[in-house]
């Protein structure tokens, strides 16, 4: 989920790039959003190895 997220991630920025070809407030944003879904997304995927990985260890 993680790399999917992040291939997403570069896809929305080359976008936004491509089509901005000024350094807008607007653009910043978008790749900022894109940007917190992946952290989101790392953060899930962290507790989700933590739950399954912790038991195991005790």
């Amino acid at each position: 989920m993680v790399w999917f997220s992040e291939i997403i991630n570069s896809c929305i920025e080359r976008c936004v790039d491509y089509i901005s070809l000024e350094h807008t407030d607007q653009a910043k944003h978008i790749k900022d959003m894109a940007a917190g879904a992946v952290f989101i997304i790392s953060i899930f995927a962290a507790i989700i190895g933590l739950y399954v990985f912790i038991p195991k260890l005790f």
